[in-house]
């Protein structure tokens, strides 16, 4: 089950190798079968987006096994090359390359990190026909509700999703805690996926029942 692999992710003190770890998204579809339809409205970095010429934003941090990349883990502790996942993939004959890059938006908070989604579900699908305009309603965000508004680390002075969007309660730059703001990320960084994917992972946690409700959408969820 997917809650108790997570359940089983190294903590952060264990020297945790990001390069080992890719992130899925896969939301419900729009579809609606077997679920009910959904969609998600990302927001990206896009700080410094005029100042880019090219890659050397980039090249700087080097790749994971170069001279100029220092291969640090969580912990700050020094990492090599490979890990028993890679020497099992390349006994197997794959051709795997265990370079990873270190300054990828998927992997620090820079231009183009995607910083946080809407997703957005139709709950009221069955009183719908041909002739009606379906009806959208706001599940639940990732970001914090600080950052949602442009607070936090990257600032802005528009909210990542914009207020017409947003359900009343969430329209308000003071609100401070929601229902609709579980998990509160900082960005969708793989490092900001695997602390969420630990607090999922803890049986019984508020999270990890938000996490469930939201897994099976119109659906029954499995214990």
């Amino acid at each position: 089950m997917l809650v108790a692999d997570f359940s089983r992710l190294p903590g952060p003190q264990d020297g945790l190798d990001y390069g080992d770890y890719a992130v899925v998204n896969v939301n419900p579809s729009v579809v609606p079968n077997p679920y009910v339809p959904t969609f998600r409205a990302y927001a990206y970095n896009v700080t410094g987006l005029q100042e880019v010429g090219g890659g050397e934003r980039y090249d700087r941090f080097g790749f994971r096994g170069s001279p100029d990349h220092q291969g640090m883990s969580e912990s700050g502790a020094m990492k090599g090359e490979g890990g028993p996942e890679r020497d099992e993939l390349e006994g197997c004959g794959v051709d795997f390359d265990c370079r990873v890059h270190f300054g990828s938006p998927s992997r620090r908070n820079l231009l183009w990190t995607p910083l946080g989604y809407a997703q957005y579900w139709m709950p009221k699908v069955e009183e719908y026909d041909a002739r009606d305009t379906p009806e959208y309603e706001l599940e639940y965000l990732t970001f914090s509700l600080s950052r949602l508004h442009g607070g936090g680390r990257i600032s802005n002075t528009q909210p990542l999703i914009p207020l017409e969007n947003l359900p009343e309660e969430l329209r308000d730059s003071g609100v401070d805690k929601s229902k609709y703001a579980p998990y509160e990320m900082d960005d969708l960084t793989i490092p900001s996926w695997v602390e969420l994917a630990r607090r999922i992972g803890k049986d019984g946690s508020k999270v990890s029942k938000r996490f469930r409700k939201y897994m099976y959408v119109g659906g029954k969820a499995e214990t």
